[in-house]
């Protein structure tokens, strides 16, 4: 029982991953190990990755 155990928190981001803006705990949209203020910077982030995977593709 001498052994301390050590505890590790996750921390959330509390920003948008696409557009920056912050967001509350109710209105938390997480997709991909990402958290985003709506659907919409969802899918927004989505086509920039594709966008991007298809330009270095090329």
């Amino acid at each position: 029982m001498s052994e301390e155990t050590a505890v590790v928190h996750r921390v959330k981001s509390t920003n948008c991953a696409s557009c920056g803006k912050l967001i509350r705990r109710k209105e938390m949209y997480y997709r991909n190990g990402k958290y985003f203020c709506g659907k919409r910077c969802f899918k927004k982030m989505q086509e920039k990755m594709a966008q991007e995977g298809a330009g270095s593709a090329n």
